[in-house]
């Protein structure tokens, strides 16, 4: 339901989307590798709309 949620507010041609879609389908063999992906990749994402937005 989350994994839905995120890729619906992620737009399909950003540079990230790829990478987000393949870790949120196979987050890893150990769950804190995976949460570790993910908060990195959400901080360059943030990182780059904060920058388009200012």
């Amino acid at each position: 339901m989350a994994q839905a949620r995120i890729l619906m507010r992620m737009n399909p041609s950003a540079p990230e989307y790829e990478t987000l879609l393949h870790s949120l389908r196979n987050p890893g063999a150990k769950p804190e590798d995976g949460r570790k992906a993910l908060f990195e990749l959400g901080q360059r994402i943030l990182k780059r709309e904060w920058d388009r937005v200012k």
